[in-house]
């Protein structure tokens, strides 16, 4: 199924950038989202038909902008790999209370509002996948 238009978080290193590799090895169009702009770059230029998307998932407008920058570089979305996600470990009584606001956001929120902003991308064109 090559020609696909996948959004990928966490794309920067790890599971994510080694799954974007295999998407666009398969011939799809991968749209790389992570905090890291510049290993982002590096992996964009070495994917043909990639576009990198530097962003924030612990800020919920970051979402519409990733799913903006797909469909206007390639018109669609077809799937979404919600692969960002950190941990801390420690024990609970001694982690920093910001520590664990950021880990929800990035593991539980982001995922959910990255979801809802493109199932109607997906819901419009009668197909997708999360």
């Amino acid at each position: 199924m090559a020609g696909r238009v996948v959004i990928v978080t966490g794309a920067s290193s790890g599971i994510g950038e080694a799954t974007a590799r295999a998407f666009a090895a398969a011939g799809d169009r991968v749209v790389l989202v992570a905090r890291r702009a510049d290993r982002l770059q590096h992996l964009a230029s070495a994917l043909p038909e990639s576009i990198a998307v530097t962003a924030d998932l612990t800020q919920p407008d970051e979402c519409f902008r990733i799913a903006d920058a797909a469909v206007a570089r390639y018109g669609q979305i077809d799937v979404l790999v919600n692969n960002a996600g950190l941990g801390r470990y420690n024990w609970i009584d001694r982690s920093d209370p910001e520590d664990i606001r950021v880990e929800v956001l990035v593991n539980l929120v982001a995922p959910i509002l990255l979801t809802r902003t493109v199932v109607p991308v997906m819901l419009r064109r009668g197909h997708g996948v999360l």
